[in-house]
């Protein structure tokens, strides 16, 4: 064999193994872009999925009464009216709409404390008062009644905070701050809705008056 020869199979066998990289190269940027095309068409569903709550903006009074358990105390709650028929029925309080495109799911109210209001002098409830078991945000926090919310359907809360609830010596006249919305989307996304609130319990005329504020923010998983 000529040294000719020698050198067309050299550059030959070169060719074919620079084709197989080519090739391989070729199937790993084909194998990358249709992972991402698959995960922009996943995260596209999932977005069209979202769901978005909100409270009304404005306020709304209700009826309140006091219950006496058996430790003795007495604890405010809303007052639910019996039924004829024997049950009772449980009043919402506020308009919490979902004006997302997908259902919200388990969906729980958070109120943080920001401010609270006794004899008309102004307290601040900063980190440190909200370690005490009254104002702290994870005993300020209740499911919905409706625990799930389809788009453009609402719902209200119906249990009084712990905050009020737990107030014994009925000393606060109005407390200000934020609710946190909790809520998920049927891919299991977390979200919250951070929305202003003013509460304004009235003891004499056993009523409780939310006023429900601008919107903060919202949060979500989504990346």
């Amino acid at each position: 064999m000529t040294t000719n020869n020698l050198d067309l199979n050299f550059w030959v066998d070169i060719a074919q193994i620079a084709t197989m990289l080519l090739t391989l190269v070729g199937l790993i940027i084909s194998f990358w872009l249709s992972r991402e095309a698959l995960k922009e068409v996943r995260r596209d569903r999932v977005i069209g999925q979202r769901p978005f709550l909100l409270f009304d903006y404005g306020g709304h009074q209700s009826r309140i009464e006091l219950k006496k358990y058996n430790d003795g105390k007495e604890y405010a709650s809303f007052f639910w009216p019996k039924l004829e028929s024997g049950g009772i029925h449980v009043p919402t309080v506020g308009k919490l709409r979902n004006l997302g495109t997908g259902p919200a799911v388990d969906v729980r109210l958070q109120w943080i404390i920001e401010e609270i209001y006794i004899k008309g002098e102004k307290f601040k409830i900063d980190d440190t008062k909200r370690k005490e078991p009254q104002y702290s945000p994870e005993n300020n926090q209740n499911p919905i009644r409706e625990s799930h919310i389809f788009p453009n359907q609402e719902t209200g809360y119906h249990l009084l905070p712990r905050f009020i609830s737990h107030d014994f010596n009925r000393k606060i006249e109005r407390a200000d701050g934020h609710f946190i919305i909790h809520y998920q989307d049927t891919f299991n996304n977390k979200h919250q809705t951070f929305q202003k609130f003013h509460a304004f319990p009235d003891y004499e005329k056993m009523t409780f008056h939310t006023t429900f504020g601008d919107l903060i923010k919202n949060e979500n998983d989504y990346r």
